[in-house]
Order: structure tokens, then C-alpha cells, then sequence
């Protein structure tokens, strides 16, 4: 969403939720300013033989798999909250670098990274922060975007290794003749880095940048979700009083063969299906701003502008469960994100992160955990 979204709109709505969530009696905000010291994981990936990037967790009661990215095995659970806290844990972003801040994915490969981009713009270019706020720095692809919505982390389709999936599909006017997505390799964070320059494969880098149409003309979108292979993506759209519709984008080996060897840069995003989006019926109430996938894909985490809500799917990847299943209300608002447009699930599924446009100084990258028990 770009930054002309109407203000006004948007401090009716926070009235509204406020009432809703004092008559809920939710838990105030905290904000946790521990900081701790960070595990170097600037680990050259591609030149390790076997690297298992797996947490020490009780992985008895949740899915779980190993996953082969030819010089990388991620060890990927799916350790979803049964229940999640009432109390959200804020933590100030260091630098005010992304005033837009519209998309945000939990590294595959980095315990305790994210990464994050602002909307239309800016350069094409992804942050990666710490889960405690702290910048770490840059990578910038060498192209011209248009509208970057969202972003997801899955294994590259063009390589073996794990990839940052950035959406430049936002068309809020519908008049896009094709929409993009960059997917370039992810680095290992865990400390302060320089700015990294990425190229498109055409120039001789990594980055690949796939353009495509949508079955049944242009429509505006925020919100896209990548299986955890890499070979397929799905994108959601933003619209209010209407169905929302889903698309399916498959990058199987075929399609593959005509991106990189025979210049076809006009794939076609199938319609698959439409949906109910959740959230409260009021104006702009029910428009997706942001999804994500848990890492075996079996929840869904759809964020609109009046809450976030989470799928529980028959099986993974299953999104014709949306026309027949309720989801869960994970938390109305929040009201500390204005503007409220990312979110992501956390290491190996586990919590869920978030952070808002904010054009002030001060801005906050949020952490809802599991309820204790």
C-alpha cells in the first residue's frame, strides 16, 4: 500500500478497534529493551559440506522435515502456537530505514534474522534486521522495480540454495501489464554487514527476476506466499465488498526451462480459486495487506487492515480449505501499527512477527509468542 493511503480512514478504524479491544480487555503493550548478544552465523553456506541450521527445540508434537538445498540442509518444523499470548513484545527499530516497510519474511537460514522492504519508492533493495530491532544491512538488486508488496523465504528455483522471494506486484490503480518477482539468493546475517549489490542473471549475477500476467486481467496485490521447495507461489488479492481471488504461479521444471533458456518472460499466474477474506466489515476492513505460509505449509497467516488471522489447512498447501474453514482471530489491530502491511511466522514457525508503515523516527518491530501454559 502506498503512503497516500487515506489517514483519515485509517484513525477511524484505530478508534473503532480500540473500542473493540478495551471491550476484549487486552493486555497492554510491552516493550522488552534486553538486548543479547548475537551468534555469528556469517557463515559461507556455499562452501560448507552439510550445514544443519536446526534450533534445540522438543520437536515430538510437530511436523518436521530435512530439507536438501544441494550445499544447505534446513532441518524445518512446523512449531505453531496452540495458543498465543495476549502481550505483544515491541522492539525499536536502530534506523529509521523503512518508513513503508511492507513485507516481511524470518531468515531460513539466520536464527535470529528478518528481512524487510519498503513499498513503492524506493530502490529494489531488501534490510536484514535482528529479532531485537538492530539494522544490519542492506542487499540491493540491480533493477528497477515498481511496486514491491511483499517478500518470502523458499528454496531458489534456478539454484540450489535458499532464496528471498521479493514480490513487485503491487497495482493499486490495475493497470500493470505484468508483475515481477525477484528471487535472489539469501545471505547469512547475524552481524553488522556492508551493503551487498545483486545482479539479474541476464547481467551475470544470481538475482532472477520472473515477470508475469494474471489470468483474468490486472488486479491489485499485496500479499504472496512461496511453497517451501520453491517450485510454486501463490498471491492474494486486496479488495473489499468483493471475493478475494487466489493465484497459483508454477515454476516446475518446463517453466524454468522457458525463464532461462528460451527468454519467456510472460508466464501466466492461474486463477485457482476465491475466499471470504477474514477481518471486520467496515470500509477497507477485509483487504489482505500480507500472508505467510508455516514452514511445511499446513497454517496460513492472512493479515488485513482490522486484524491478523491464521488457517488451520486439511493438509499443506491446501487453499481450497479457505471457502470452507473459519480462521483463528490471532489479535485485532494491532493498534501500535497504524498502518499495519507485513508479517511473518518465526523460527520454525514459532510466534509470529510484524511491523508497520511509520513515517516518525521511532518504529517498532513486534513479537507475539505462544501463550505459556
Amino acid at each position: 500500500m502506498q503512503s497516500r493511503f487515506n489517514r483519515s480512514l485509517c484513525d477511524s478504524l484505530n478508534v473503532m478497534c480500540l473500542a473493540i479491544l478495551m471491550a476484549c480487555s487486552e493486555d497492554s503493550l510491552s516493550r522488552n529493551d534486553n538486548q543479547y548478544d548475537y551468534l555469528d552465523y556469517s557463515l559461507d553456506m556455499m562452501q560448507a559440506d552439510v550445514t544443519d541450521v536446526s534450533l534445540n527445540h522438543d520437536l515430538d508434537q510437530h511436523s518436521e522435515a530435512d530439507i536438501d538445498y544441494g550445499n544447505e540442509v534446513a532441518h524445518v518444523s512446523d512449531l505453531i502456537c496452540e495458543e498465543y499470548s495476549r502481550s505483544i513484545d515491541a522492539y525499536t527499530l536502530s534506523e529509521h530505514r523503512l518508513p513503508e516497510a511492507s513485507g516481511l519474511a524470518f531468515s531460513m537460514i539466520s536464527p535470529h534474522s528478518l528481512w524487510s522492504h519498503n513499498d513503492s519508492g524506493d530502490d529494489t533493495r531488501v534490510f536484514a534486521m535482528s529479532d531485537q530491532g538492530e539494522i544490519f544491512g542492506e542487499m540491493i538488486i540491480k533493477d528497477e522495480s515498481q511496486d514491491l508488496e511483499d517478500i518470502d523465504i523458499a528454496r531458489c528455483p534456478h539454484l540450489d540454495r535458499i532464496c528471498i522471494w521479493l514480490a513487485d506486484v503491487g497495482d493499486n490503480e490495475k493497470v500493470r501489464d505484468h508483475l515481477s518477482i525477484y528471487i535472489v539468493p539469501e545471505p547469512p546475517t547475524g552481524l553488522p554487514f556492508e551493503a551487498i549489490n545483486q545482479q539479474l542473471l541476464t547481467q551475470g549475477g544470481e538475482a532472477l527476476k520472473i515477470s508475469f500476467v494474471l489470468q483474468g486481467g490486472p488486479a491489485d496485490i499485496e500479499a504472496l506466499v512461496v511453497h517451501h521447495e520453491g517450485h510454486t507461489l501463490w498471491l492474494f488479492e486486496k479488495i473489499q465488498g468483493e471475493l478475494s481471488r487466489i493465484w497459483q504461479l508454477d515454476l516446475s521444471v518446463l517453466e524454468m526451462e522457458q525463464v532461462l533458456y528460451q527468454g519467456d518472460d510472460r508466464l501466466e499466474a492461474t486463477l485457482i480459486g476465491e475466499f471470504q477474506a477474514p477481518g471486520i466489515s467496515v470500509e477497507h476492513g477485509q483487504k489482505i495487506t500480507a500472508a505467510d505460509l508455516s514452514p511445511l505449509g499446513q497454517h496460513l497467516l492472512i493479515r488485513v487492515y482490522t486484524g491478523i488471522y491464521e488457517y488451520a489447512l486439511s493438509h499443506p498447501y491446501a487453499f481450497e480449505d479457505l471457502t470452507i474453514i473459519d480462521p483463528k482471530l490471532i489479535l485485532l489491530g494491532p493498534l501500535s501499527e497504524p498502518q499495519g502491511e507485513s508479517i511473518t511466522y518465526g523460527w520454525q514457525g514459532q510466534g509470529l512477527w510484524t511491523v508497520s508503515e511509520s513515517q516518525e523516527a521511532v518504529q517498532d518491530l513486534h513479537y507475539l509468542g505462544c501463550k505459556p501454559d
